[in-house]
């Protein structure tokens, strides 16, 4: 599956596999990603039995160009999070 799937959507599927109304699903999908972002900024990974495991990638400085412009810009260093699926 290559489509990127918004937060809406698996609100909407949460809702619709559990008979839960979508506002008490969207605050559990907004509050799991939370935990995950608060225990990502405290250890660095997250493991996830039977979903996957979430951990901080480190991302070295790099040149880049504005496609808008031509203009040649420097990407700073910086973290990203990396999802590897049990």
């Amino acid at each position: 599956m290559s489509e990127k799937i918004l937060i809406a959507d698996l609100v909407a599927e949460v809702a619709e596999l559990t008979s839960v109304p979508k506002n008490r699903c969207d605050d559990y999908v907004k509050a799991f990603f939370e935990t995950i972002a608060n225990a990502l900024s405290v250890d660095g990974i997250v493991k996830v039995k039977g979903l996957g495991t979430f951990k901080l990638v480190s991302v070295e400085e790099r040149k880049s160009v504005n496609v808008q412009t031509g203009a040649e810009m420097i990407i700073p260093a910086h973290s990203k999070v990396s999802f590897v699926p049990d």
